[in-house]
């Protein structure tokens, strides 16, 4: 059995012409480590560059593939913070600010975005109706004017979306930790387990190349958490996506937004019905979703090596549907990512209960780029001693402790 993702991934087009890497690169592993990261995605890079900005610490991250070689790499490239959450707000903010103060080529785009709908939802029942809060709320002739499309009959406008390259933004993290962050990759972690030869109270983590003592550990790995922590493998799982990205075209000069989601948003149809689609700023369009369409919606599934003939064709049916200019499609590139579930559909973030030192940081449903930053930031305090109520209660609520009927502990 494998552990990890598999070996050869379909080829991702935002992980094309990365920059070079600025933090140190190691082929060998240390003996110990006071700190190991499991996953350098956006997760991981995160702990790493506030460990390192907060704190003055280092740690060691372990990647099977490489930097962003996970979902953070294989992504639909959306920035679209919940707008509900203090936590998604404050973390956007900071990763804009961050963007900003190091000028990450990351083709950041702040065009806001619309859930769509091809009726208007049952519960709108006219251009007056406040259900939705503060938001605009577009009908069929608006629809058709900002999207240049008949096909929408309702929309809702979230003015805070954004929309960017995650893989680059995620290089010039780790990039921003320095020297306190070394990246060892490839390599594949077995397993983690207890120091019991040592009695330091430390884990063991076993690689395909070798073995390092850690005094504290976090698994970083989003869907396939639960192939290292088994324990939360019922709550934690992977699930497929699938992606392409079209060649530049002119249509989407039409919309006066940067981005589109149809389906699960409107709370007209399930998640696994979703499409979501963002516009480059060189007209490429990247479009992603339709995972209705795979065996069991493609939870479970974590072969990102692999297409699904049927959803490459709906996602092309569905773009030349709705847009009609767009014929004849071209289409530079397919590839799938492995997002991570969770059974109550929240992350889960803080210390293992059943094991000293390790902690979790995994399980964004799809929806992790408006959390990592913010995530990376309150588990770099955790693993620096800080007290549970100085952290965002937010955070406080992810704890995997809920899974376990045990109160929570950072410590």
């Amino acid at each position: 059995m494998i552990i990890g993702p598999v070996a050869n991934p379909t080829e991702s087009w935002w992980l094309r012409d990365l920059p070079a890497p600025v933090v140190p690169q190691a082929d060998t592993l240390p003996e110990r480590a006071d700190i190991v990261v499991v996953g350098a995605g956006m997760t991981g890079a995160s702990i790493a560059y506030w460990l390192s900005e907060k704190h003055g610490l280092s740690c060691l991250l372990l990647d099977a593939r490489g930097v962003a070689g996970g979902a953070t790499g294989r992504n639909g490239g959306h920035l679209w913070p919940n707008l509900n959450s203090d936590f998604e707000a404050e973390t956007v903010s900071d990763l804009l600010d961050f963007i900003a103060m190091r000028d990450v080529d990351c083709d950041l785009t702040r065009l806001g975005a619309v859930d769509v709908a091809d009726a208007v939802p049952d519960d709108v029942f006219d251009d007056d109706d406040d259900d939705w809060g503060e938001l605009e709320v577009w009908h069929g002739g608006t629809c058709a004017e900002k999207l240049g499309t008949c096909a929408f009959a309702w929309a809702q406008f979230h003015p805070d979306a954004c929309q960017f390259s995650a893989a680059r933004v995620t290089q010039a993290i780790l990039d921003a930790a320095g020297r306190r962050a070394t990246v060892c990759s490839p390599v594949r972690v077995l397993r983690i387990s207890d120091d019991v030869v040592g009695g330091g109270g430390g884990s063991i983590v076993d690689t395909d190349i070798g073995s390092v003592l850690a005094d504290r550990v976090v698994v970083a790995s989003n869907g396939w958490t639960g192939e290292l922590l088994p324990e939360l493998a019922d709550v934690l799982y992977p699930c497929r996506n699938q992606v392409i990205m079209t060649s530049p075209s002119t249509v989407p000069d039409k919309w006066d937004v940067g981005a589109f989601s149809v389906g699960a948003a409107t709370g007209n149809g399930d998640i696994e019905e979703e499409i979501y689609c963002i516009k480059r700023p060189d007209g490429r369009l990247c479009i992603g979703g339709a995972r209705y369409l795979e065996r069991d919606a493609a939870v479970g599934n974590s072969d990102d090596g692999t297409l699904n003939e049927d959803v490459g064709r709906r996602l092309r049916d569905f773009l030349v549907t709705t847009f009609p200019d767009l014929a004849p499609l071209s289409v530079e590139a397919e590839w799938t990512g492995v997002i991570g579930l969770t059974a109550d559909k929240r992350p889960v973030v803080g210390r293992m209960p059943s094991r000293k030192g390790v902690f979790v940081a995994a399980g964004y449903n799809g929806h992790g780029m408006p959390q990592c930053f913010g995530v990376g930031k309150y588990m770099a305090d955790m693993l620096a001693g800080g007290m549970e109520e100085d952290l965002h209660p937010h955070i406080r609520s992810l704890s995997p402790a809920r899974f376990f009927g045990v109160k929570t502990n950072t410590s």
